[in-house]
């Protein structure tokens, strides 16, 4: 890569320290030997002199102008280098990006002394109890009480060092004062050309802090729940020796946890993998009620980071919190209005209206139905006279249109993308032309006025992500990659999509590979990164989250996974 120091730059660089504080000039005077010093170091070396004066560099005679030191004239041609140097900038790139990342530590710094305190405070109430027990015993249990406690401190202190707060703030501070040694000691050309890895590093820490700040909201309504409990022993007669009085550790390790979201493994948390885009750092979990025939197929968020889940073994929707809080279960199994068959499509009409689709498996014409956020149906939006297709995939286009995929059903019919407006009438069918063909889609996102549509060529072993107009012409096509290993081999892995609407982004995730691709609106890609198998489904939060829907295989079958995307 190219040096950001330009020629010119290296070579007056050894020239723009004084001779005499050897710092940076500060206003440079031009002696007559055409040498240069500072203003400041002139003056200090006329004081003790009237008429002339050696130059500290050439030993030339110098002699003094009447108006003493303002009588040099002052080079302005180097002041003028010196502030315009490509180094100097970059040093100055380099200390805001250190500024921006300090702020954003000082927000992880009382997200840890939260923690700390809190943890604290729950040791105090756990060794209070402990005491407390204690009082009635004789003194040969006063050894046993004290060992507890030793152990109620430690396992603090343990928990203080595991929470990723602690750790991140140590690296990050670790990594601020290397480059802050590293900008006095170093010389500034140095610096500039090591540029982007400072740069790269700091953006690292900064981003790592910005996700620790996500993780720490997405935790925030466990705040509550104490991380550990003392366990007494009944049988007290028997605490005479030994550990038999009781234990100590962490509630988790307990009791089961009844939230609906679950943290971290802590293992992961001793690592700042665990923030790292396509990560996993939760589960959603399910009411027990429902867990058994669970099978999610299509996943949808809202502007106020709302969830819906449409699960086809319970044939229903389900809603949660941004928070991920199980809030309403939407339709119960059936042909009627309000009713849900196998339900596939979900979307967002507005905030608090979700359209569904559902129909088709069971002989019955595909529809969609709308419902509110409390589970009231309100209408049915679509329905086929006739079972023609399928209904696969739902989005919604500035709360005015919907997007839907259609699989044909009966011979005779194509594969499309159909476009209808918030009171079901059709106004766009595309993808049957013979430029554009589409064969199997999967999925369609609206970005900038475009419509991107994931679809399949089985016969030629590919999947790409085809792009239209707003009128439905073909426009260009990119993401191609292979659909399965082996041709013979019955399992594809078609392109999962989804719109990153805050960076204006298109999502591409590929099975095969295990990877997701960040496209830019022209398929230029922009990142990509490695996460979980058997995706079929995502959306992307404001925020920069995903929210995933595996299916029977892969490392979580049947469950929403949520991993990190920036």
């Amino acid at each position: 890569m190219a040096s950001p120091v330009s020629n010119i730059d290296h070579i007056f660089s050894k020239e723009a320290n004084c001779p005499i504080c050897l710092e940076e000039y500060v206003e440079p005077k031009v002696l007559p030997c055409l040498h240069n010093i500072c203003k400041k170091c002139l003056k200090e070396l006329l004081h003790h002199h009237t008429l002339s004066f050696r130059c500290p560099i050439c030993r030339a005679v110098c002699p003094i102008p009447d108006r003493g030191v303002d009588g040099f004239p002052t080079n302005d041609y180097l002041a003028r280098l010196i502030r315009d140097s490509p180094a100097k900038k970059v040093i100055q790139e380099i200390r805001k990006a250190m500024k921006d990342c300090s702020e954003k530590l000082v927000i992880v710094r009382k997200i840890y002394e939260e923690a700390r305190t809190d943890m604290e405070q729950q040791g105090e109430l756990i060794k209070r109890k402990i005491r407390e027990d204690f009082e009635n015993l004789v003194e040969v249990l006063r050894k046993q009480e004290e060992a507890l406690c030793a152990e109620v401190d430690n396992l603090v202190e343990k928990e203080e060092k595991k929470h990723p707060a602690c750790f991140l703030t140590l690296q990050t501070e670790t990594l601020l004062t290397h480059i802050e040694g590293s900008l006095k000691l170093r010389d500034a050309l140095d610096v500039a050309n090591d540029k982007e890895h400072l740069l790269n590093r700091i953006r690292d820490a900064n981003v790592a802090c910005t996700k620790l700040s996500h993780l720490h909201s997405a935790a925030e309504t466990e705040k509550t729940k104490n991380s550990f409990e003392f366990m007494g022993n009944k049988e007290v007669l028997q605490c005479v020796s030994g550990n038999m009085f009781g234990s100590v550790g962490l509630k988790g390790q307990l009791t089961s946890s009844n939230t609906l979201i679950s943290s971290p493994d802590s293992d992961d948390l001793g690592s700042l993998e665990v923030l790292k885009p396509g990560t996993r750092f939760h589960s959603l979990n399910i009411p027990q009620p429902l867990k058994r025939k669970f099978q999610p197929f299509a996943v949808a968020i809202n502007d106020e980071g709302h969830i819906a889940l449409s699960d086809q073994g319970n044939h229903a929707v389900l809603i949660y919190s941004k928070q991920g809080e199980f809030v309403a279960c939407v339709g119960r199994r059936g042909s009627k209005d309000g009713n849900l068959e196998s339900p596939t499509g979900v979307t967002f009409l507005t905030r608090h209206l979700i359209a569904v689709a559902d129909g088709c498996l069971f002989g019955n014409p595909a529809r969609i139905q709308v419902f509110d956020s409390s589970g009231r149906f309100t209408r049915c939006l679509v329905k086929l006279t006739s079972n023609s297709h399928w209904f696969t995939r739902l989005t919604t286009v500035n709360e005015e249109q919907i997007l839907v995929t259609c699989t044909p059903v009966l011979q005779g019919h194509e594969s499309c993308i159909k476009v209808f407006n918030t009171s079901g009438e059709e106004l766009l069918c595309f993808g049957t032309s013979l430029s554009g063909k589409l064969l199997y889609p999967s999925k369609a996102v609206a970005l900038n006025n475009e419509f991107f549509v994931s679809d399949v060529d089985k016969k030629n072993n590919r999947c790409m992500v085809s792009v239209f107009d707003h009128e439905g012409k073909y426009l260009r096509a990119f993401g191609e990659c292979m659909l399965k290993k082996d041709p013979n081999e019955r399992a594809f892995y078609p392109l999962v999509i989804a719109l990153d609407a805050a960076d204006s982004k298109v999502l591409a995730y590929s099975g095969l590979y295990k990877l997701v691709r960040c496209y830019m609106p022209n398929g230029s890609l922009e990142s990509y990164y490695s996460t979980l198998s058997g995706i079929t489904d995502m959306a992307v939060t404001d925020d920069g989250r995903v929210f995933v829907v595996c299916g029977g295989s892969g490392e979580f079958p049947h469950s929403v996974q949520l991993i990190f995307h920036y």
